[in-house]
């Protein structure tokens, strides 16, 4: 239940804490930690952070990397509607989320975490990330996104060298 918590205030702990419970603790009990953080609302840098970490020790599956970006697109989407606040202070806080988001995605593309070029592992998910930078096209890394996307769809290789 502290999860979350330790996640928003230490990252690199939440990281360490959560290696230490997959190799110590049943699957079930490890996917109830897991589905925590993939589920947390609003996404931030800290769980992207934790997400980068599993992904580097192996430990993250592609259901669950999965559920995580659509997680990342459904925040930054959300948080333009924030009413509470000054439209100003939503919209910036917006526009940060759509970057740090763009360069996480990119940055799961050029490690190969998800392959989405055109009929590739992770093409339902390559449309989700299409309606998503063309939904943010005003923002520059959801443009380079966007590119990154489109360059993957004509030719594959390019990311293998």
């Amino acid at each position: 239940t502290r999860l979350a918590d330790l996640i928003l205030n230490n990252p690199r702990a939440a990281t360490q804490a959560l290696v230490v419970v997959k190799n110590s603790q049943s699957q079930e009990e490890w996917e109830e930690y897991v589905g925590v953080l993939v589920d947390m609302k609003p996404v931030n840098v800290n769980s992207m952070e934790v997400v980068n970490g599993l992904l580097k020790e192996k430990l993250l599956d592609r259901n669950h990397l999965h559920f995580f970006v659509r997680n990342c697109i459904q925040s930054c989407e959300n948080s333009g509607s924030d009413a509470s606040s000054g439209r100003s202070t939503s919209s910036e806080r917006q526009g940060r989320l759509v970057r740090m988001a763009c360069v996480f995605v990119q940055t799961l593309i050029r490690t190969k975490c998800i392959d989405v070029s055109e009929g590739g592992a992770d093409n339902a998910l390559l449309v989700d990330l299409r309606h998503f930078v063309v939904q943010f096209a005003k923002i520059k890394e959801a443009v380079s996104l966007y590119k990154l996307l489109e360059s993957l769809s004509f030719n594959p290789n390019q990311l293998g060298g």
